[in-house]
Formats: structure tokens, C-alpha cells, sequence
């Protein structure tokens, strides 16, 4: 599952491009998955 974890934040990170972001989803995992409907 870890893998899967790692290529959602590589994407997130491409559409959010802004480090902020990418540590409140890291230290946030429910924001990952809410984010995974999109």
C-alpha cells in the first residue's frame, strides 16, 4: 500500500506544486484519500 501512498503524493504534488501542501497530505493521510476520489 505504501507504493500506492507514494505515486498519489508524486501526483499531488504535480498538481499542487507547492511544498506546504504536500506536508499538511503527508502528516495528513485522510487529505490523501479524499483527494484520491478526485
Amino acid at each position: 500500500m505504501l507504493e500506492g501512498k507514494s505515486l498519489n503524493l508524486c501526483r499531488l504534488r504535480e498538481f499542487m506544486k507547492r511544498e506546504e501542501l504536500d506536508i499538511v497530505l503527508i502528516c495528513s493521510p485522510e487529505n490523501i484519500y479524499h483527494f484520491s476520489g478526485f
